[in-house]
């Protein structure tokens, strides 16, 4: 599903993914009570977790699964972030910087459009990857 993106990692410097393991997933899963959205779970079997760099300012992480169960218990790590800024029926699993995190509308184990700050910046998770392989900082500029 994802080849179009394993082929870029295989050519290009600005993007560093690392494998992620089934049992990696699952605690993550166990730990947070809710499974992931399709598509990230496909990512994460696929490609992994990693990095899609684009300007220094930002991080541009798609996070570890572990990384985002620690955001969804509220762990120390991510005790800094003003959770109201986030709407309740959305996933994060990009780290941009700071405070700022991508989600993934997700109710119902149904998941929609990807967000920044609640503004939709793709349809799909696969439209998404897509642009940001174009231009990692397209979100930015809408």
């Amino acid at each position: 599903m994802y080849e179009f993106f394993k082929h870029n990692i295989e050519k290009r410097s600005d993007l560093i993914f690392y494998e992620v393991t089934e049992e990696e997933i699952i605690n993550a899963q166990d730990r947070m009570g809710i499974k992931f959205p399709k598509s990230l779970y496909e990512f994460y079997s696929e490609i992994g977790y990693g990095f899609i760099k684009g300007s220094p300012n930002f991080i541009n992480r798609i996070m570890a699964p572990a990384d985002i169960a620690d955001f969804v218990c509220n762990n120390d790590v991510y005790s800094y972030v003003d959770r109201s800024i986030y709407n309740r029926n959305e996933f994060v699993f990009m780290h941009i910087a700071d405070e700022d995190f991508l989600t993934i509308e997700y109710v119902n184990g149904r998941e929609g459009a990807i967000k920044y700050f609640s503004r939709k910046i793709a349809e799909t998770y696969m439209e998404f990857l897509e642009r940001m392989l174009q231009d990692p900082n397209y979100y930015i500029k809408k």
